[in-house]
Order: C-alpha cells, then structure tokens, then sequence
C-alpha cells in the first residue's frame, strides 16, 4: 500500500518571543531579546515572522546562535547558516506581513533579537513561531 509522507509528525513548533510567547507589542526603542530554542535533535529550524500594524519604528530582527544553554557564547548567525533573508520591518509597509528563513543547525540553541528604533507608538505584535524540523529520530510509518 502506498504511503503518504507527512510533515506534520516531523515538525515541532515553539513561539520565539520571550516566555516562548508568540507575539509581543514593542512601543519603544529597545533591544527585545526573544525566548532562547534548544535544537537538540533537530538539525533545521525554521522561522516564521509576522506584524500585525506596524505604527511607527523600524525593526531590525537579528539571529543569534551558541551551545551554551544561557547563551553566554551567542553569536550572530552568518548568512550561511541561512536559507533565506532574515527580515527587517518599517512603518510606511509593513503592516500584516510575515516572512520565513531557515536556520541549518550548527549549534544547539538560537533566538532572535529585534531592535527597535525610531519608535513613539510602535508596533501592535511582531513575534512568529519556529518550526524545529528533520529530526535525528523520526517517527517510522507502518
């Protein structure tokens, strides 16, 4: 019998706000420091960004990466470690977008930072949600 292969089994999804909430309102200038994704087993990540209205401000979403579980040794993620174009947001168009890139896994945690400038009433919801995909141990279909 024929099998239909499915993702929906092989993906595990996670806010990336902090608290791993999935959105939050940003109304000032400021560095948001999103909630810190352990990738262990997985080896690919895939982010989903989203605004709702986008006032005023722009928004500079930056990717970090380490193997320490606080983070003490994060780095920025180098385009090619990417599939895809890390977003940036500003007033005049970005309302109710949303993009994805993809991370290929080089160390076990990530999380992302926006930075915040040019803001007086700033942004309703930015936030979005990773899906943590190909994992070293994928469910077997019978």
């Amino acid at each position: 019998m024929f099998q239909i292969a499915s993702l929906y089994n092989d993906l595990l999804p996670k806010g990336i706000m902090a608290s791993n909430a999935p959105v939050v309102a940003i109304t000032t200038d400021t560095t948001t420091v999103g909630a810190t994704i352990d990738l262990q087993g997985y080896a690919r990540a895939v982010f989903v960004i989203i605004t709702k209205t986008v006032t005023d401000g722009d928004y500079d979403v930056d990717l970090y990466h380490g193997n320490e579980s606080d983070m003490s040794d994060e780095a920025a993620v180098s385009a090619s470690d990417l599939n895809g174009t890390i977003p940036n947001w500003t007033a005049d168009t970005d309302d109710n977008k949303y993009v994805s890139f993809e991370y290929v896994a080089r160390k076990r945690y990530v999380r992302i930072k926006v930075v915040s400038t040019n803001t007086s009433s700033g942004v309703d919801a930015i936030g979005g949600v990773v899906l943590l995909g190909q994992p070293d141990h994928a469910p077997v279909q019978t």
